[in-house]
């Protein structure tokens, strides 16, 4: 065990390329479903709230704080419903941001096949409390200091779960877009992109996971490939107002997770989750990139 807690620190520790996180906001961190399960104090939680804090250093060595509360609730043995709100306070050499992000509500359907097969669907609305467009003495600054892309967003998936393997795939669509008004001229030395009204492509997730619970110690371990494929270009308007596109921005990026879990006890639960990339977009004018990331949770059932 204690060469398994080596590993991860050693994954955390030397990420040392550019990440993209999980996509806008965390759609990858939703719950599909919350399953029924007896604890070991003989109750079936029907109710659980979870707090996450996610440390993280982006473009430009910007430091971002971001968090999230999360309530999910089993309405019934096969619909699930949740809620989940975000802040984020990020600090860089443009200056800094504090301020909340967005709200996702979530419906998801479970059953378990005759083949002892775990699928289930999710849908959920992500909607934004702040528009992408944070501004310091009156100057708009880039995606990566905003704690909201600004758009309103639908996701959709389905999860698979057979022993110890977990698949999941989805589509995180934007619907609207947001009101940014950044130029690079505003910082040349910075090397952001532009991001004058701003247009986003979909995103397509897919991951396949390997967890395992060691009863005894009560700890989960797991670890993830996750992949991540933006359809198209994203785009801005220049200052002749033009739209332009984004070269670079299309493509694929896969990240390698790793995490652990211990049960505090029936009721209380911390995991420590981090995550590092093997494969990265070349442009990512959304404020996403992350040279590493890591995020320490703790939920309550009752």
């Amino acid at each position: 065990m204690k060469s398994i807690i080596h590993l991860f620190f050693i994954l955390l520790i030397c990420t040392k390329v550019v990440a993209q996180g999980c996509s806008d906001a965390g759609a990858c961190s939703l719950d599909f479903y919350y399953s029924q399960n007896e604890t070991t104090d003989g109750i079936d939680y029907k109710n659980s709230l979870k707090f996450g804090n996610v440390v993280a250093l982006g473009e430009q060595n910007t430091f971002i704080n971001s968090n999230y509360l999360m309530l999910t609730r089993q309405v019934s043995k096969n619909f699930g419903a949740e809620i989940k709100i975000t802040s984020a306070y990020i600090n860089g050499e443009l200056g800094s941001n504090f301020n909340v992000g967005d709200i996702f509500i979530k419906g998801s359907y479970f059953w378990k096949t005759i083949l002892k097969t775990d699928i289930s669907f999710l849908a959920a609305v992500k909607v934004p409390l702040k528009n992408g467009n944070f501004t310091k003495s009156g100057t708009s600054l880039p995606m990566v200091y905003q704690t909201s892309l600004g758009t309103h967003d639908l996701v959709f998936g389905y999860q698979t779960k057979w022993k110890r393997l977990e698949f999941f795939n989805l589509i995180q669509i934007p619907m609207t877009q947001n009101q940014n008004k950044f130029f690079a001229s505003y910082s040349p030395n910075l090397l952001f992109p532009s991001t004058n009204q701003f247009t986003r492509k979909p995103d397509i997730i897919f991951s396949i996971a390997y967890n395992h619970f060691i009863e005894k110690a009560k700890i989960l371990f797991g670890g993830q490939v996750l992949t991540i494929y933006h359809l198209g270009k994203d785009s801005f308007v220049d200052e002749s107002n033009k739209r332009k596109d984004i070269d670079g921005s299309e493509g694929l990026t896969i990240n390698l997770n790793a995490m652990i879990g211990y049960g505090i006890n029936a009721r209380n639960n911390l995991q420590l989750s981090a995550a590092t990339p093997v494969l990265v977009r070349k442009e990512r004018p959304d404020g996403l990139t992350r040279k590493f990331t890591a995020e320490l949770n703790y939920q309550y059932s009752f």
